[in-house]
């Protein structure tokens, strides 16, 4: 059976769809506005769904359990992602939640173990309790730049995750958010970061090292058990390292690059180019730059009018108290596309050729 709701329904209430296991087609029409509670739940032969940018809400359990779902887009409107929307969709390979999104509830894709890339955008400002929880072939994640708050075991059992990294924007971390994550290894933590609940990283078996961008958090004494001997990353300058971390190893830390790695540039036209590092860089050097352009080694600015086509090998360098790092920029420099100037008369009623 393959479902077609027209454009004329605002909104599928709940239960509408829920145990059609002979549904295997969807089409959500471009009026409806709400995705009701287990709406389309246990709808086990469902393997594909596209929500329409007319969305703005999909309830709690909308497609709870829907095993064969491989497949979701949804719309660039929809607000809030209910508890348990995607709970169980085993199927389920990747998912990004666009920037419309404040609100992912308790559970929404908790236990799509087939699930391995997960992109947050950037209007989400928690995610909720086991959001992530029992994904265990999660290897992708990318935290959007407004998240504050990771909930109780948000990352639960997420058993492939090898490396995580967590914006400057969170400010807490719950308890158990990364519990049981075996194969992690590396964390990279934001400036911002203030509280580290109860068995956050507890049973990370093989972490291996912790980088800090700011100052020490609050920790439980229980928030990395069972991690094994991890070394702690700082930043120079920053406070709090001898407690609660007193026992581990702690190194200061030297800049890692974020900027990217390649440029384009318009021979004789302005080029700006800005260097960012984590770890609070206080200098910069830019070995190799196309004649006409310069750096500003505290800001890290490169900028200027390139006078020679090419492409350019630069060696970038960013450094802080505790080292330094580097960093190959490749720039390519392009003529300006030609402007052709075409000027022709011609008499009416007369043969016209041209040129």
């Amino acid at each position: 059976m393959v479902a077609k709701i027209p454009d004329s329904v605002t909104s599928i209430g709940k239960h509408a769809f829920a145990r059609c296991g002979g549904l295997v087609g969807l089409t959500i029409g471009k009026g409806v506005t709400s995705i009701g509670d287990a709406a389309f739940a246990d709808c086990i032969e469902l393997t594909r769904v596209t929500i329409p940018d007319s969305v703005t809400s999909i309830g709690h359990y909308a497609f709870d359990s829907c095993t064969g779902l491989a497949s979701v887009t949804i719309g660039n409107r929809v607000d809030s992602i209910g508890q348990g929307a995607f709970r169980g969709c085993t199927s389920l390979s990747d998912i990004t939640v666009p920037d419309s999104v404040a609100i992912i509830g308790r559970d929404a894709f908790s236990g799509c173990t087939r699930l391995w890339s997960v992109t947050i955008g950037n209007g989400v400002t928690s995610i909720d309790a086991f959001v992530f929880g029992g994904c265990t072939g999660l290897t992708s994640v990318t935290i959007g730049n407004s998240v504050d708050f990771i909930g109780e075991g948000a990352f639960f059992y997420c058993t492939s995750l090898v490396n995580i990294t967590i914006p400057d924007s969170v400010t807490i971390i719950g308890g158990s958010a990364f519990y049981g994550c075996t194969r992690l290894w590396s964390v990279r933590i934001g400036n911002r970061m203030e509280v580290i609940g109860i068995y956050a990283f507890a049973n990370c078996t093989n972490l291996t090292r912790v980088f800090f961008s700011g100052d020490a958090p609050s920790i439980a004494s229980s928030t990395f058990n069972s991690t094994g001997w991890f070394t702690v990353h700082f930043v120079p300058g920053t406070a709090g390292w001898d407690f609660p971390f007193a026992n581990r190893t702690k190194e200061p830390t030297g800049p890692t690059f974020t900027s990217g790695a390649s440029a384009s540039i318009t021979v004789g036209q302005q080029f700006s180019f800005t260097i960012t590092a984590d770890s609070s860089p206080t200098s910069f050097t830019a070995m190799g730059l196309p004649s006409g352009l310069s750096l500003d080694p505290i800001s890290g600015k490169i900028s200027g009018v390139a006078t020679s086509i090419g492409t350019y090998t630069v060696t970038l360098s960013a450094s802080n108290a505790a080292g330094t790092g580097s960093q190959v920029l490749t720039l390519t420099v392009f003529l300006p596309a030609p402007v052709l100037t075409v000027h022709a008369v011609a008499t009416v009623g007369l043969p016209f050729n041209y040129p």
